[in-house]
């Protein structure tokens, strides 16, 4: 019987090549990722102009806000809603942050529904109580992790910045929070600074795009979104482990 012949291994220069190879796939894949979540930005401040020009062009064209338009009925009846009061805003020229008034009305989930009717934005988008709101149904939905936009006046946690800037309206992305609107964090600090140096001057507190940490059930606000309070914060940018910042985007519609 014959000796097996002998195996023959790779030589250096072999897996110096397959080193190199794998290196580049790697870094391919990498960087590919890279672009992807790069463009998932960009689409962020896609969308705010988009709808910012929206509300711009639904009050030039119907003399009213979306969501509080007061005779939106008379326009669009029952493919509004199923009543006029469900369809119809207060006319009182704001989108109020209502979780908590009895009077609901809802004007923050109606303006997206205006403006859909109107033809200003795709989709079709149903009114209904924040607590069962779901991006892609009653709001509409990011392309960047499944994040989902509303508009409405804060006043509620304008005692973290200056009251001139917390009481305006704003255009507000973020994620899912339990029972409520989508003000979770969906950002990490440092992509939530970039988005703002692009739009505005990059300061969470201060200017037309503002951010902190977002309310979550349990804990209320992240705290490694924002370092520091007013005109002096800053976003915490080497926090990199998990989203910890929402947005919000100032309406040119209500700039005085």
């Amino acid at each position: 019987m014959g000796l097996l012949p002998k195996a023959k291994g790779f030589s250096l220069v072999e897996l110096s090549i397959v080193i190199i190879v794998t290196g580049l796939i790697t870094a391919g894949v990498v960087t590919g990722a890279s672009i992807i979540k790069q463009e998932k930005l960009r689409s962020i401040i896609l969308e705010y102009n988009l709808y910012d020009t929206a509300f711009n062009n639904f009050n030039a064209t119907f003399k009213a806000t979306p969501g509080d338009m007061p005779n939106a009925w008379d326009y669009w009846g029952s493919d509004c809603a199923a009543s006029a009061s469900l369809c119809n805003g207060n006319g009182n020229f704001n989108i109020p942050h209502d979780y908590y008034v009895v009077t609901e009305t809802y004007e923050l989930i109606k303006a997206w529904k205006h403006l859909s009717l109107a033809g200003f934005i795709e989709g079709e988008y149903i009114i209904q109580h924040h607590i069962n709101v779901a991006a892609g149904v009653n709001i509409p939905k990011t392309r960047y992790f499944n994040g989902g936009w509303y508009m409405n006046r804060y006043i509620w946690w304008a005692n973290n910045i200056d009251s001139a800037i917390g009481r305006k309206h704003r255009f507000n992305v973020g994620t899912k929070r339990t029972n409520f609107l989508y003000h979770a964090p969906i950002f990490k600090p440092n992509d939530a600074y970039n988005i703002d140096l692009k739009i505005d001057d990059g300061s969470p507190y201060a200017g037309i795009v503002v951010s902190h940490g977002g309310y979550q059930i349990p804990g209320g606000v992240n705290p490694n979104c924002v370092s520091g309070s007013g005109s002096t914060a800053t976003y915490k940018i080497t926090y990199d482990i998990a989203a910890a910042c929402n947005m919000m985007m100032e309406a040119t519609l209500f700039r005085h």
